[in-house]
């Protein structure tokens, strides 16, 4: 898993902790079940659809979603994620593309007079004292994300696991 992936499954589970409706995409099948799990309202792997836009617009009666936080960086849900704002939206790019991006700029952003955000980290305190809050006051049980336990002894074997994607997060006990 992906730092980006694991990014994505903390938001989503706040989000179904707190009440929030949610609407998950992912390329990686472990985590559309954890999300399903944490009953997100809506959860579809691109990897397997190949496309959310028109899935979305079914879930948003063809509205469009109002805040997109991207972040796995991969073309093809970069694009989509535009495609599936509303008039007005906000796309928060997180994710690092490993090569330049095509755009439809006219019909995506300027017709759509959406609002893009680069995300770096600029806020990275206030970040961190934000899930210090939440964690403390345990809106958000992190334990849901934690897949497999196992001693440091097998690192080895929790590296192949994390290489296979079939998983969350791994602790490895000493």
């Amino acid at each position: 898993m992906t730092p980006d992936e694991y990014v994505n499954q903390i938001l989503t589970k706040y989000q179904v902790d707190t009440g929030t409706q949610s609407v998950a995409y992912t390329t990686a099948m472990t985590f559309k079940s954890l999300a399903e799990e944490w009953a997100a309202k809506c959860c579809r792997s691109v990897a397997v659809s190949g496309s959310y836009a028109k899935l979305t617009a079914v879930s948003t009666d063809g509205q469009g979603v109002d805040v997109v936080l991207e972040m796995s960086g991969h073309p093809l849900a970069i694009r989509q994620s535009f495609k599936v704002l509303r008039n007005g939206g906000r796309v928060s790019l997180l994710g690092i593309p490993s090569n330049m991006i095509e755009l439809d700029l006219a019909n995506d952003v300027i017709f759509k007079g959406a609002t893009v955000l680069g995300i770096s980290g600029r806020l990275i305190f206030d970040t961190w004292y934000r899930t210090r809050r939440i964690l403390e006051t345990g809106q958000l049980d992190l334990k849901q994300v934690i897949t497999h336990t196992l001693p440091f002894e097998q690192i080895h074997e929790a590296m192949e696991i994390m290489k296979s994607g079939d998983c969350g997060k791994i602790v490895l006990t000493f």
